[in-house]
């Protein structure tokens, strides 16, 4: 539920350091000038401060002292900002202040959901939107707390599915509000987000003049623009991959090219021998991570089809033949299909089927023919299914 943590704790968790003149003896004939009438019950004190809270520490730019709950600022901005009013920053009601504009606010400190603001439509969207998702936190909060079955965890889901929808329409319905500009610290996933990104950094630049607002939008942009990069590299890797297999003769539908390597005996095994079996041609090796991560998957599908006709076919890519062979005692790799030529990377299988990365899967039908390549998981479960 990360999209959906109160970034006003990650805003405001540094104390305010300094404090200014108070808003008294203000030209209010001068432009520019932002006001403010608020009413706020419940306070412990006559004093409030508003707070700049687009700093590296919040700081305070303003107060006022109570008459009968009432508190009045005047002061001057040339750009918007968002400031926050009450006795301290991670209290205090966030609002936009706006030159040449005007809000009335009426609040209870006991009742923060009930946040009442008049006089600008970008301040009532903000607390529109805070309020949603403040109610939205209050709720995933319970339910986490509710003991963890199928159904409040489908709870959550919907929950979390629920407001990624507000958000999204909250920035697309809203493209031309300052009030957008909140949604900044809730974009997690920037490449995915790109839309709504382009949309705020429009506002900030517009509206704002806050080096900590266009560093946060610069740097979520920039991570875009650098995971469309290895996006794209990957995607050509991929394309040049499927080339050299193609040039290989490795195309699914055709036959798979024959091995004939030692096996654990020093016997050779050609994989041909096979034919009439589903067989997994598994390349690994006992130094690769990722691949000993797999091999437990691997042992349950041959446990699960080897009485229907399912094998595995091992090809390691190993230079130490008793590192091989302990890895294969050590992962229970029961099947007894396992060759290497003992010559790592130069391995002539690897050649033979374009290997310059494992773990790599081709699953073979019984008529000796590829009828997958690089399945994992519920996919290659499903196939081999399919074939048996």
């Amino acid at each position: 539920m990360k999209k959906i943590l109160p970034f006003i704790i990650i805003l405001f968790l540094l104390a305010c350091t300094n404090e200014t003149l108070s808003n008294e003896n203000i030209d209010n004939e001068a432009s520019n000038y932002f006001k403010i009438d608020a009413t706020i019950q419940g306070l412990e004190t006559k004093k409030i401060y508003l707070f700049d809270l687009m700093t590296q520490a919040p700081s305070k730019i303003d107060s006022s002292v109570s008459k009968n709950n009432n508190f009045k600022f005047n002061f001057k901005t040339e750009k918007s900002k968002l400031i926050g009013i009450g006795t301290s920053p991670n209290t205090s009601i966030i609002i936009i202040a706006k030159p040449n504009s005007y809000i009335k606010i009426t609040a209870d400190i006991k009742k923060p959901l009930e946040i009442s603001i008049d006089g600008d439509d970008d301040n009532k969207l903000l607390q529109e939107y805070i309020k949603h998702r403040n109610q939205t936190i209050l709720n995933f909060q319970e339910l986490v707390q509710l003991p963890k079955n199928n159904e409040n965890n489908t709870k959550i889901a919907s929950l979390q599915k629920e407001y990624e929808k507000y958000f999204h329409d909250f920035i697309f319905n809203n493209k031309n509000s300052q009030a957008v500009v909140m949604g900044l610290f809730e974009i997690t996933n920037p490449a995915n987000q790109k839309e709504e990104l382009y949309i705020i950094k429009n506002i900030i630049e517009k509206h704002f003049d806050n080096p900590l607002l266009l560093s946060e939008i610069n740097k979520k942009i920039q991570q875009v623009n650098q995971q469309n990069t290895i996006l794209n590299q990957q995607q050509q890797r991929e394309i040049e991959k499927q080339q050299k297999l193609k040039e290989l003769g490795i195309v699914i539908g055709q036959p798979a090219p024959d091995l004939n390597f030692k096996d654990l005996n020093n016997q050779p095994l050609k994989l041909s021998s096979l034919k009439g079996k589903i067989v997994l041609l598994d390349f690994w090796a006992s130094w690769c991570r990722p691949c000993r991560a797999e091999n437990p998957h691997v042992v349950e599908l041959y446990n699960k089809f080897k009485s229907q006709g399912f094998t595995v076919y091992s090809v390691s890519l190993d230079q130490k033949r008793e590192q091989w062979i302990n890895a294969i005692n050590k992962d229970g790799l029961l099947w007894p299909n396992h060759v290497s030529d003992l010559l790592g990377w130069r391995s002539a299988a690897g050649a033979i089927y374009g290997i310059n990365s494992i773990p790599q899967t081709f699953l073979i039908d019984r008529n000796g023919n590829i009828a997958a390549i690089n399945l994992r998981g519920i996919d290659l479960e499903k196939k081999v299914k399919e074939l048996l």
